[in-house]
């Protein structure tokens, strides 16, 4: 993602440096559908992600695939899941960054302070690593 927006900026620097005015309307037209469609893929992962908390609130003992993959997904999916707040779900992905991958449930519960075993029970039916 960074490496996009660096690139974008490239191409606005080298629109204002080149006067050509289609060229600068282009450039910025091009930024501002990038960040729309960022903003809409983020806005359907979210949505996605509450609709199947929500029916597995409604029927517990449905049998559920697990959705969220906390060795991929961003802050933004995770702090979704049931008993988990931004700054938890913003820990997730700062300790996945700087030790690596989750290797095991177990290991994710333990490296983010989880130890209510109904939390744990729960969370488990939810969450994938691969």
């Amino acid at each position: 993602m960074q490496l996009l927006v660096f690139i974008y900026l490239v191409f606005l620097f080298r629109s204002f440096v080149s006067g050509n005015i289609i060229y600068i309307i282009s450039t910025i037209v091009v930024g501002i559908l990038f960040v729309l469609t960022v903003l809409l893929i983020r806005k359907l992962s979210i949505n996605k992600t509450k609709r199947i908390v929500e029916k597995y609130r409604n029927n517990p003992e449905d049998k559920i695939e697990p959705f969220v993959n906390v060795n991929r997904d961003d802050w933004y999916i995770i702090q979704e899941l049931p008993g988990l707040s931004r700054v938890q779900a913003k820990k997730v992905v700062w300790m996945r960054k700087q030790n690596g991958w989750y290797s095991s449930l177990d290991d994710f519960f333990k490296k983010n302070d989880i130890y209510d075993e109904e939390h744990k029970k729960l969370l488990s039916r939810m969450l994938r690593l691969k």
